[in-house]
């Protein structure tokens, strides 16, 4: 939880600092410094994930579904290569903390918090792919890379699957873990008003594993793995650049 708040905080700090930074005049700040962009926003209506698996000696299906009521997006970019004024290639970070609600049938979900670190390689065309771009009116991004996912964020283990044990008694499979999972995002730019920019993003995340350690604080050996772990996301956001 440290490490991920420490990462969290240092990217918001980064981006605020290039925000005031890249308020200068161009011709007045540093070179490297143009290529730095700042953003932070949320999620408008859209966070499902869900994942599935098997667990136990008796391989009991898992079925568990996640959706997020708000997710707050805080994140930056850096154009690696700049081929014109409409048209970059950027390395890219945008730290989320979502709180939803997960639906499981055999457990009955709960509340909790989600952490998701997108790192990806941008293709930026049109508004806002440089600094100079202003003189378009639409602007796209597509990007692609890995994703990290840290579930839940903090507090108690969330329960995956019940079971009777011989007396009678329930028996829950928790998870409190992470894993890296493959992503993709296609956003649509637009100009705002003091040359901000709008972006529409939609975000999907894609693994399959042969299995997937769930660090339960109460599981068995037997029950702390999830195997065939299979997972799909898809996640609509809004999001504003703070220094465009």
């Amino acid at each position: 939880m440290k490490k991920c708040l420490a990462i969290l905080i240092g990217v918001a700090l980064s981006a605020a600092a290039s925000s005031q930074v890249l308020r200068l005049p161009i011709s007045t700040a540093p070179p490297i410094f143009g290529r730095f962009f700042g953003q932070a926003g949320g999620t408008i209506g859209l966070d499902f994930s869900q994942f599935s698996g098997t667990v136990g000696h008796h391989n009991n299906p898992v079925l568990h579904k996640q959706v997020n009521y708000a997710t707050l997006a805080i994140g930056g970019r850096f154009n690696v290569f700049e081929f014109s004024n409409t048209f970059s290639v950027a390395l890219a970070a945008q730290p989320l903390i979502s709180f939803g609600r997960a639906y499981n049938k055999s457990t009955g979900g709960g509340v909790n918090f989600m952490f998701r670190t997108p790192c990806t390689i941008d293709f930026n065309i049109g508004y806002a792919a440089t600094n100079k771009s202003h003189a378009s009116r639409r602007g796209v991004v597509i990007g692609a890379g890995m994703q990290w996912v840290k579930y839940p964020f903090f507090g108690g283990d969330i329960p995956v699957f019940k079971e009777r044990t011989s007396g009678g008694q329930p028996f829950f499979t928790n998870m409190n873990c992470n894993w890296w999972e493959p992503v993709a995002h296609l956003g649509i730019r637009s100009p705002r008003q003091h040359f901000y920019s709008n972006e529409v993003n939609i975000r999907v995340a894609y693994v399959k594993r042969d299995s997937l350690n769930l660090n339960g604080a109460s599981n068995t050996s037997l029950n702390n793995t999830l195997r065939d772990f299979e997972r799909f996301s898809i996640m609509l956001s809004y999001l504003v650049f703070l220094n465009y």
